[in-house]
């Protein structure tokens, strides 16, 4: 049985980074919610907006469509938002993206930061992830040229996705409760997270998901994190302390 997360938001900075707007959303918005009605500040981060997704729309008019979706779940989640404007399909395999990232953390600051899991066939998801983990160690670093302040982040969680889901084995639950409602009007400001949208029912799918997470940990709904092996913590310097005080 996974433990349960009991966190202190008063003192979190959650930075939740993924690869289109709305799978942020989707793997921790609950717990976004959650942060931010405690006390607590969240930053949400779309490495692209996802503009190839639509089967009706140009991808400029897609974009355009998903930033102004991304910017109103934003506003009911009560956390900022910043989109580092890689194409959709096109993360790249490499340093600029987890520079990129880097500096994001630099500037933010967060105390946790989420983000997806490998275990995808998902290209832009699996280059995500690594973006993210060599973006907390270069942050971590204190002579890095030309860049602000380094900043250690405290923890990592990798979220669960239905696309990330090859070897992903949850350490952690978050009790999202209090945040249900929030969360469900958060993932109905896109078009693909309302009742009855077309294609994969995300909406239905990640409530589901977090009602059967939130059976396991005893609670009404929760989210599932899975922590980083020992020999990344150690790498990252990370001090195990995951959310729970």
């Amino acid at each position: 049985m996974s433990p349960l997360a009991a966190p202190d938001w008063e003192q979190e900075r959650l930075m939740v980074v993924g690869a289109h707007a709305f799978d942020a959303e989707v793997m921790a918005g609950g717990a976004v919610a959650s942060c931010t009605a405690n006390g607590g500040a969240a930053a949400i981060v779309h490495m692209t907006l996802g503009e190839l997704g639509s089967s009706t729309l140009s991808p400029h008019e897609y974009g355009a469509q998903k930033r102004l979706e991304a910017t109103r779940a934003g506003i009911l989640l009560k956390s900022q938002v910043r989109l580092l404007d890689y194409r959709d399909a096109f993360i790249p395999d490499g340093d600029d993206a987890a520079v990129a990232v880097n500096e994001l953390i630099r500037e933010w600051r967060p105390t946790t930061v989420v983000t997806h899991w490998k275990g995808s066939p998902h290209k832009d998801h699996v280059r995500t992830h690594h973006a993210v983990v060599q973006g907390v160690f270069y942050a971590g670093l204190k002579h890095l040229d030309d860049m602000p302040p380094s900043h250690q982040v405290r923890t990592v969680l990798f979220a669960e996705n239905w696309e990330d889901a090859g070897g992903f084995e949850p350490d952690l639950f978050c009790d999202i409760s209090s945040a249900h409602d929030v969360w469900m009007q958060a993932l109905s400001c896109y078009e693909i997270g309302r009742e009855h949208s077309p294609g994969f029912p995300y909406r239905d799918y990640y409530e589901c998901l977090a009602r059967l997470r939130g059976c396991l940990a005893g609670v009404e709904y929760a989210e599932a994190f899975m922590m980083p092996k020992p020999d990344v913590m150690r790498l990252l310097g990370l001090s195990g302390g995951l959310l729970i005080p």
